[in-house]
C-alpha cells in the first residue's frame, strides 16, 4: 500500500509540472539509480545534479524540487558497486558449471587482478578488479576469497544465499593465458576449491576415490587469442634470425645511417613499428608526421585511407595486420620519408629501412599472414562461441602449416585459403600484397621459414585441442561442464582496457570506485536492474545502499593491508642487504687481520719484491738447506 501511495503522489506531481524527489526525508529509488548510472557512465559527481535537471525540464517540461548533490553522487559509486555484485548473486544461484576467467597488469608500479566468470551462449560477468599487493599466485587466490566474500556478505537471498563454498564448487572451467603465476594459481584454486567439496555435494560419501579425484579437477584452457600473440612473437624471432643469416654483422638500413637499432627486434619488425610511429594517426605525440603523410596521399595520388593501426591497445594482431599495411603503402611511404628524411634522424631510420629488400619482404610476408592466417582465425575464434568447437580448426591451421612450411606457392598467389566458411578480406590491401613482384622469391622463402616455426608452435601450445590432445574427444558428462567456456580470455583484458581509460579520465578515483565503474557497465546492471520487479528492485537497492559503510571499511582495511605488505617487504629486503653489509665488513677484517700478519699493506714494488723474497726464504726447509 504505501508504494501505491508513492506512485500515486508521484502521478499527481506529474500532472502539476513537478517532480519529488524524495518520500519521508529519504531520496526515491529512482533518484538513486539514476545517480548510479551516471556516476558508471563516467559523468562528474558534480554535474549529476544539472544534467537531471536540464534533462527533466528540457524534453518533459518538469521542475525537480530538490536534487542530491556531489556528495550524495560520490556515494552512489558505492551502491552501484553493490548492486552489480547482487546482479552477480542473483545470476550465479541457477548456474552451474562455471568458466573462471582470470589476469593480471602492472599499472604505474601498482599490481591489478581482474576475474570474470562465463555463463555459457555469451553471458559474462566481471566479478571484480582489484589491486593486489603483488602479483603471486597466493596472493591472487587470497583476493578471489576476498571477492566472493564481500559478495557472501552483501547477501541479498534469506533462503538461498550464497557461500564461499557454493560459489567456487559452481566452477569447472578456467581459462588464462598460462603465464607461470597463473599456472600456479589454477592448482591453488583447484586444491583450495576441493576443500569444500565433501560440505557442497550431498552425494560425496557415495563417490569412490577417483570419483572425488575427477570431481577435484579443474578444466584449465588456454587463451586462443595469446596463441595468436604467440604467433606474432615466433614471427619476430624468425625473422630476426632470417635476417641474421643474410646480413651477418654488416649495418644495414637505420643502422648503416644513423647507428639506430631500436629495441631488441629485426630489421622488419623496427620498420613496421617505426612507419606507425611516424605516420599512424595514434603514432609519436612528439615527432609524428600523420597529418602531414594524409595530405601528401591525398593531394599526390588521391588516396584517402591509411590502414594502419595503433600499437597502443592492439596487442593481438597488431604486427601482421601493420605490416599488411606497410608493403600496400611502400611506394609512397618510400617517396614520403625521401622527402622528409632531412627532417630529423627518426625520418632518415624509416626512409633507410624502406630501402632494404628484404625488410620489404619480410613486411609482405607479415601481410600475407595476416590476411590468410591469423586474420581469418581471429575471426573463426569470434564465429565459434564454445572452445571445443576450435578443435576441428586447429587441426585444420597444423594441416595448412605443415603443407605450407613445405611449400608456400598457394600461400603466396592467394589460392590456398585457411576455413572455407571464414572469408578472406580483400580489397585494395589484399590485391596488393597477391600481386606478384620482384621480391617474391625471397618472400616464398621467408613464408615457408615462418609456417615452420607456426607448425612447431601450434603442435606445443594446440596440444590438448589436436587429435590425441586432452580435449581432442571428451565425454558428454566433459562437454555439459564445459559448455559456459568461450573461445578466449579477452572479456579480462577489456575489464583492463576500461581500467586505463578511466584512470587516464580520473587520475583522482579510487581503486573501489573505478571497479564499481567496470562492473556496472560490463554487467549491463542498469537493464537488469530495470527488468526487476519492483518489490524486488526496491529490495535490492535497500541492500545497496546499507552495503555503504562496510564497503568503505573494507575498502580502508584492504588498502592499509596492501601498504602493510609493500612496506613487510622493504623492510625485509632492507634488512637482507644490511646483513650482506655486514657479512662483507666481516669478511674485510679477517683479510685485514690476514695481510696484517704477514706485514700489512705493501706500498711500493721494490717493498712488494722485498716481502716476496722473505717469503721464499722463509719456506726454506733445513732438509733443503742440508742437500744444498
Amino acid at each position: 500500500m504505501a508504494q501505491l501511495g508513492e506512485r500515486l503522489e508521484e502521478m499527481i506531481e506529474r500532472e502539476c509540472g513537478k517532480v519529488s524527489t524524495s518520500v519521508k526525508g529519504k531520496y526515491r529509488d529512482s533518484i538513486r539509480s539514476v545517480y548510479q548510472h551516471l556516476m558508471c557512465l563516467n559523468v562528474g559527481s558534480n554535474n549529476c545534479e544539472e544534467i537531471v535537471r536540464t534533462v527533466l525540464k528540457g524534453i518533459v517540461g518538469l521542475d525537480v524540487e530538490r536534487l542530491p548533490k556531489a556528495t550524495f553522487a560520490k556515494d552512489m559509486v558505492f551502491e552501484a558497486r553493490a548492486m552489480a555484485q547482487l546482479q552477480f548473486c542473483d545470476a550465479v544461484l541457477e548456474d552451474d558449471n562455471l568458466t573462471l576467467h582470470s589476469d593480471g597488469t602492472t599499472k604505474f608500479g601498482h599490481h591489478y587482478w581482474s576475474f570474470d566468470v562465463s555463463f555459457g551462449e555469451g553471458k559474462v560477468f566481471t566479478l571484480g578488479v582489484r589491486e593486489t599487493a603483488d602479483g603471486t599466485a597466493v596472493t591472487t587466490l587470497g583476493v578471489l576469497e576476498e571477492i566472493v566474500q564481500d559478495l557472501v556478505d552483501l547477501g541479498g537471498q534469506d533462503e538461498d544465499r550464497l557461500d564461499l563454498g557454493r560459489f567456487l564448487t559452481k566452477i569447472k572451467n578456467v581459462m588464462s593465458d598460462r603465464h607461470s603465476v597463473q599456472k600456479k594459481f589454477n592448482k591453488l584454486l583447484a586444491d583450495f576449491r576441493g576443500k569444500f567439496l565433501p560440505a557442497v555435494r550431498g552425494d560425496w560419501d557415495s563417490l569412490s576415490l577417483t570419483q572425488r579425484e575427477k570431481a577435484k579437477e579443474l578444466n584449465e584452457f588456454f587463451c586462443g587469442m595469446h596463441f595468436v600473440v604467440g604467433l606474432a612473437e615466433q614471427a619476430s624471432s624468425t625473422l630476426k634470425a632470417w635476417e641474421q643469416m643474410i646480413f651477418g654483422e654488416e649495418k644495414v638500413g637505420a643502422q648503416a645511417v644513423t647507428g639506430f637499432a631500436g629495441k631488441d627486434e629485426g630489421g622488419t619488425e623496427r620498420l613496421v613499428r617505426t612507419v606507425c610511429k611516424s605516420v599512424q594517426d595514434r603514432g609519436s605525440e612528439r615527432s609524428s608526421k600523420a597529418a602531414h603523410f594524409r595530405a601528401f596521399l591525398s593531394a599526390e595520388y588521391g588516396v584517402k585511407a591509411v590502414p594502419l593501426a595503433p600499437f597502443k591497445g592492439n596487442r593481438f594482431n597488431i604486427l601482421f595486420h601493420n605490416g599488411a599495411g606497410v608493403y600496400h603503402l611502400y611506394e609512397h611511404l618510400s617517396v614520403f620519408f625521401d622527402r622528409h628524411k632531412s627532417e630529423d634522424d627518426s625520418m632518415l631510420a624509416v626512409a633507410a629501412d624502406l630501402e632494404v629488400p628484404q625488410y620489404i619482404a619480410g613486411v609482405k610476408s607479415l601481410g600475407i599472414i595476416d590476411k590468410v592466417i591469423t586474420g581469418p582465425l581471429w575471426r573463426a575464434m569470434e564465429k565459434e562461441k564454445h572452445v571445443l568447437a576450435m578443435n576441428e580448426r586447429y587441426n585444420r591451421l597444423l594441416e595448412c602449416l605443415s603443407k605450407w612450411s613445405n611449400d608456400s606457392t598457394d600461400l603466396l598467389n592467394g589460392t590456398d585459403i585457411l576455413y572455407s566458411d571464414v572469408s578472406v578480406k580483400d580489397g585494395s590491401v589484399y590485391d596488393s600484397l597477391m600481386k606478384p613482384c620482384e621480391l617474391d622469391g625471397m618472400v616464398k622463402q621467408l613464408l615457408e621459414m615462418l609456417c615452420s616455426s607456426f607448425r612447431m608452435l601450434s603442435e606445443r601450445m594446440l596440444s590438448e585441442h589436436l587429435e590425441g590432445g586432452k580435449y581432442s574427444s571428451v565425454s558428454a558428462d566433459q562437454h555439459i561442464e564445459m559448455q559456459s567456456v568461450p573461445t578466449t580470455n579477452t572479456t579480462v583484458e577489456r575489464d583492463f582496457g576500461m581500467l586505463d581509460r578511466l584512470m587516464r579520465e580520473k587520475p583522482s578515483a579510487s581503486c573501489i570506485a573505478l571497479e564499481a565503474m567496470i562492473m556496472y557497465k560490463r554487467n549491463k546492471t542498469l537493464e537488469w536492474t530495470a527488468s526487476l520487479e519492483e518489490w524486488q528492485r526496491s529490495m535490492f537497492l535497500k541492500l545497496a545502499q546499507k552495503s555503504k559503510a562496510q564497503q568503505k571499511k573494507a575498502y580502508a582495511d584492504r588498502l592499509a593491508t596492501i601498504k602493510a605488505v609493500k612496506e613487510k617487504k622493504e623492510l625485509v629486503k632492507k634488512a637482507a642487504i644490511l646483513k650482506k653489509a655486514d657479512q662483507d665488513r666481516a669478511r674485510k677484517l679477517l683479510l685485514g687481520k690476514e695481510i696484517k700478519a704477514v706485514g700489512g699493506l705493501v706500498e711500493s714494488h721494490s717493498e712488494l719484491d722485498q716481502r716476496l723474497g722473505e717469503l721464499k726464504s722463509d719456506r726454506i726447509s733445513p732438509s733443503t738447506c742440508r742437500h744444498s
